[in-house]
C-alpha cells in the first residue's frame, strides 16, 4: 500500500497547464464511506472532492460516466451512471451523510450492480472505495471486491487517517499499488487525482489534472471554504 505525500503529488508539475482532457472512455464509480466516524466538517470536504473530481474527465455523450454510491448501516445514496457533468457536481455536493456504521460491502455490492444494470459492453470499468476505518464484516467486504474484479471492474481503495486496515484496503484494490493510504480528508483532493493513472494512463493528461487539482485545493482552503 502507498502512503502519498504532498511533494509526490505535485512533483511532475509543469510550467504550463495542458488543455488535454482524459480522452479514454471508461466508466467510474466511487463508493463513499459516510459513517458516525467522519466529522461534518470532513464529510463536506469530501463532498466536495468528489464534486471537483468531475472537472478532471471528459463526462459527456459517449465519452466517460460518472456514479456514486454512499453507504453506511446501509446503502443511503446512490448516483446511477450519467454523462451528465452538472448533475454529478451537483449530486456530489448533496451526498447524505447517514452517520452509521461501516458496512463497505453493502457500498461495493450496489456498485457493482450499477455497472450490471448501465455497464457499457467492452468499455473499461473502474470502482473507487474511499473509507476511513475498518469495515463491520471485513471477510464479506473482500468477498464482495473479489466479485467486483471479477466482473472486470478495477478496483482501488483510499483509506483516510490512521484507523485504516492495509490488509482490507489491498484486498479491496485489484493490485496492491491501487490501494492508498492518506492522513486526512484534506489532502484527499490531491491524492484521487493519482487514481486516473491507471485508468486514463496519458501523461499529458496527468500533468494536466494534477496541475487543476493543486490550484482548486489551494483556493478552496486557502478561503476556507
Amino acid at each position: 500500500m502507498k502512503f502519498l505525500r504532498d511533494d509526490e503529488v505535485y512533483s511532475v508539475m509543469g510550467r504550463k497547464i495542458f488543455t488535454l482532457g482524459c480522452k479514454e472512455l471508461f466508466d467510474l464509480a466511487f463508493v463513499i464511506d459516510g459513517s458516525d466516524s467522519i466529522s461534518a466538517g470532513d464529510f463536506e470536504t469530501l463532498r466536495e472532492s468528489i464534486s471537483r473530481m468531475v472537472d478532471g474527465f471528459h463526462i459527456g455523450s459517449g465519452e466517460t460516466r460518472m456514479g456514486i454510491v454512499v453507504y453506511s448501516k446501509d446503502v443511503a445514496f446512490t448516483v446511477p451512471l450519467s454523462d451528465d457533468r452538472v448533475y454529478l457536481k451537483n449530486q456530489a455536493r448533496i451526498m447524505p451523510h447517514p452517520r452509521e456504521g461501516t458496512n463497505t460491502h453493502l457500498g461495493i455490492e450496489a456498485m457493482t450492480e450499477l455497472f450490471r444494470k448501465d455497464g457499457r459492453d467492452g468499455v473499461p470499468k473502474a470502482g473507487v472505495v474511499v473509507t476511513d476505518g475498518i469495515s463491520k464484516e471485513s471477510d464479506k467486504t473482500l468477498r464482495f471486491a473479489q466479485i467486483a474484479r471479477d466482473l472486470g471492474i478495477n478496483m482501488f481503495s483510499v483509506g483516510v487517517g490512521r484507523y485504516t486496515e492495509e490488509k482490507e484496503l489491498i484486498g479491496i484494490a485489484s493490485s496492491p499499488n491501487q490501494a492508498i493510504n492518506v492522513e486526512s480528508f484534506d489532502e484527499l483532493l490531491s491524492i484521487l487525482t493519482k487514481l486516473v493513472q491507471l485508468v486514463c494512463p496519458s501523461m499529458w493528461f496527468m500533468f494536466f489534472l494534477l496541475c487543476v487539482f493543486k490550484k482548486l485545493f489551494f483556493i478552496h482552503f486557502s478561503n476556507g471554504d
